[in-house]
């Protein structure tokens, strides 16, 4: 029998144990986490309007403007608003790739879990986190997606 890491005295898989109670809480929070949060994070980052907006706000920050008020128009109003609502999604991002923290969210959410799904067998986990690792490198490096401070 294998019993629970963090519960030695529970043994894991038998009906009527805290195992059993906690699945479908656990699957719940599974889907909402690790495939919602993408989700939502590309249903606000991918609509063309939203980039580009964002786009012209960040060659805006390039240049030091946005945030004053003289001459201000509709337009940049818009944009001062989604720099206050969004900003902290895109901001570190070249104007291109400025929906780019939805990769980086999709290899954190690879990366925890392979690290629990593999827990067994550790050369095993290694190896799909370097899997993982390799792919978010080679992609980093030709899109080269962050901005120069």
């Amino acid at each position: 029998h294998k019993y629970m890491n963090s519960e030695p005295n529970e043994r894991c898989w038998k009906s009527g144990e805290m195992q059993y109670s906690l699945v479908p809480w656990a699957s719940i929070f599974f889907v909402i986490y690790v495939l919602g949060y993408p989700c939502v994070l590309a249903c606000v980052l991918l609509p063309e309007g939203i980039r580009a907006l964002m786009f012209d706000d960040q060659l805006l920050r390039a240049q030091g403007k946005g945030w004053d008020d003289e001459g201000i128009t509709d337009y940049l109003m818009q944009l001062r608003e989604v720099r206050v609502r969004y900003a902290l999604l895109y901001y570190r991002f070249k104007p291109l790739y400025n929906y780019w923290f939805i990769p980086v969210v999709i290899r954190k959410c690879f990366l925890a879990c392979f690290s629990l799904i593999f827990r067994s067998s550790a050369s095993f986990q290694l190896a799909a986190l370097l899997l993982v690792m390799f792919v978010a490198y080679v992609a980093h490096c030709k899109a080269l997606p962050y901005m120069s401070p």
